[in-house]
């Protein structure tokens, strides 16, 4: 099983990621012939805590994703909060991606991070925080 780890930072488990479109969609704008953007650079923080991905809405707009739907979230400081859905790809490292649905939420746009990894990707990984080694990795 392959793995992934990493050194604790300031803000606990946070690494560079970066967020493509999803398959389908790249399909879509070539056989439109519509340019097709970059992939967009990001540090991710893993937040256990978090049922889903959520990114930036800066990085659904950089990507020129459409939001394919709407939902309430509750977080530690509101009930709810609503948020666009985007369907997107996030990817670790060449080997290491997974095309979801992430909630973008404009209280990402922060350089110590713009996206939140959820119990949504951690579910299909093992996610070990060794405290003690200040490391952390992800086995997939």
């Amino acid at each position: 099983m392959p793995s992934y780890t990493l050194s604790l930072g300031e803000f606990g488990a946070v690494f560079e990621a970066a967020a493509f479109l999803p398959d389908q969609l790249i399909e879509v704008r070539r056989s439109e012939r519509l340019e097709l953007p970059h992939p967009i650079r990001f540090r991710a923080q893993i937040d256990t805590g978090a049922s889903h991905t959520c990114i930036s809405e800066s990085i659904a707009e950089r990507l020129s994703l459409s939001p394919v739907g709407r939902v309430l979230i509750r977080t530690p400081s509101s009930s709810s909060f609503p948020c666009f859905r985007y369907h997107v790809k996030i990817s670790l490292t060449r080997s290491l991606s997974w095309e979801i649905i992430a909630l973008g939420t404009p209280f990402l746009d922060d350089p110590s991070f713009e996206c939140l990894i959820g119990r949504d990707i951690l579910s299909q990984t093992v996610f070990v925080y060794d405290g003690p080694s200040s490391e952390f990795t992800l086995r997939y």
